[in-house]
């Protein structure tokens, strides 16, 4: 028996770094704590359990669609008893949860940035300019946290057991699906990095990433991404658009360039320690929000930057 559950995304190597926020946010209000992880690797759940007191669910299945995995779900949570169950919000988890929540009878309380208590908290409206207070009528919650404001869990020195379940799918003969690959990409993720760089259609019509700009990620050890001006031009692929109904990111440092600064956009990105503009246009919204502007063509600023950057890499 548990009074928490903390949903862990599991890649063929490790857990995904948002589960690990979601964890943090569960840890501040309860101590009663297991997880239950989805995926297809038995030995990186067991690495979990370097995070968890108690048990690890291992939910496994060759297809790990919402349709199939929410059943299961629902039947973890009754038969483990909790009264909520925490997840980061990602792709994954908003097409899952809401299923399992109609399955449970439970509350959905989606993208909280603030965790007060068990089914309670605060989540950012009209584009984060607002914060409202919400709380669960229902005796369980699902609860989505928003992973940017959050930090990543650390392991405890003890390690839980862990409860494998292999068998908790049902087929569904009817489900027709077109799997598309995404295109492998190096370098760090827009939610993990520790500098992000933001592309808006400032830069001008492009059909590739200009020079100038990969060399100044590349000095940086930087994530690339865009508005969705530029993900909508075909620049960049739609999991790399950032702002409010993309990526919401928290790096410690968010440098745009040629970014307007549309209220969606800037919304995605408030969590960032530091926010750097470089923009043509002295009266772009992006200089409100940011805390060190470059007015000027980026042709010429970013060049220098590379500049300064290489010959002072610290």
């Amino acid at each position: 028996m548990c009074t928490t559950l903390v949903l862990l995304e599991l890649t063929a190597e490790t857990i995904n770094p948002l589960s690990l926020r979601a964890l943090s946010a569960a840890r501040a209000v309860s101590e009663d704590l297991a997880g239950l992880a989805l995926g297809e690797s038995a030995s990186v759940a067991r690495k979990a359990c370097a995070y968890f007191p108690g048990v690890i669910h291992l939910v496994t299945s060759e297809e790990m669609g919402a349709e199939i995995l929410a059943p299961a779900l629902c039947q973890i949570m009754e038969q483990s008893g909790c009264t909520q169950l925490v997840a980061a919000a990602t792709p994954f988890s908003r097409d899952l949860l809401p299923r399992v929540a109609a399955l449970a009878g439970a509350s959905f309380l989606s993208q909280l940035s603030v965790l007060e208590f068990p089914g309670e908290g605060k989540r950012a409206v009209l584009a984060g300019k607002g914060v409202v207070a919400v709380r669960s009528l229902l005796p369980v919650s699902i609860i989505t946290i928003e992973p940017s404001a959050f930090p990543v869990a650390a392991p405890l020195a003890i390690e839980g057991e862990i409860s494998l379940r292999t068998d908790p799918v049902e087929e569904f003969p009817g489900i027709s699906r077109k799997i598309i690959p995404s295109a492998a990409r190096g370098g760090p993720s827009l939610l993990d990095a520790a500098v992000v760089v933001g592309v808006g259609r400032g830069v001008g019509p492009v059909q590739s990433l200009p020079l100038p700009l990969a060399q100044l990620a590349t000095l940086l050890g930087a994530a690339v991404g865009g508005t969705r001006a530029t993900c909508d031009s075909g620049l960049f692929s739609p999991d790399l658009q950032i702002g409010q109904t993309g990526r919401v990111i928290a790096p410690e440092c968010y440098i745009a360039i040629g970014v307007s600064g549309a209220v969606q956009h800037v919304a995605g990105v408030r969590g960032a320690a530091l926010i750097v503009a470089i923009d043509k246009n002295e009266l772009a919204g992006i200089f409100e929000t940011a805390d060190v502007g470059f007015v000027g063509m980026w042709e010429a600023v970013v060049p220098k930057l590379c500049e300064l950057l290489g010959s002072n890499p610290r």
